[in-house]
């Protein structure tokens, strides 16, 4: 999935109404792939449909997104490695999650 893109090299990355439309597992499998482009101390900023919730659960009835518990995809980041730093609520079926990759963030930019 994102085999072209360099290992330890980002220092964020931003998957907005990405995962909404992914199964759970697929959700893990780009959560690893993710962890493993970010530098140390990199962050994810992410969203996702938490059906812990009931209007999430509804968009996933109606088939608008995967069904997507906001316990197991928190789970599943912490699993990866990586540091919860944020969890909002957006509205009545959106999250939006902030996550650290442990490390201490450098650059070598002059």
């Amino acid at each position: 999935m994102l085999v072209s893109l360099p290992d330890s090299q980002f220092g964020f990355c931003l998957a907005y109404n990405f995962f909404h439309y992914k199964p759970l597992e697929i959700t893990r499998s780009y959560l690893r792939e993710i962890y493993q482009k970010l530098r140390p101390g990199g962050m994810l900023g992410m969203t996702f449909n938490d059906c812990d919730r009931r209007g999430a659960v509804e968009l996933a009835e109606r088939m608008m997104n995967c069904y997507t518990p906001g316990r197991l995809v928190l789970s599943a980041c912490e699993s990866v490695g990586f540091i919860i730093e944020q969890n909002y609520k957006i509205d009545a079926a959106v999250n939006w999650v902030e996550l650290r990759k442990p490390g201490k963030m450098t650059s070598l930019r002059g």
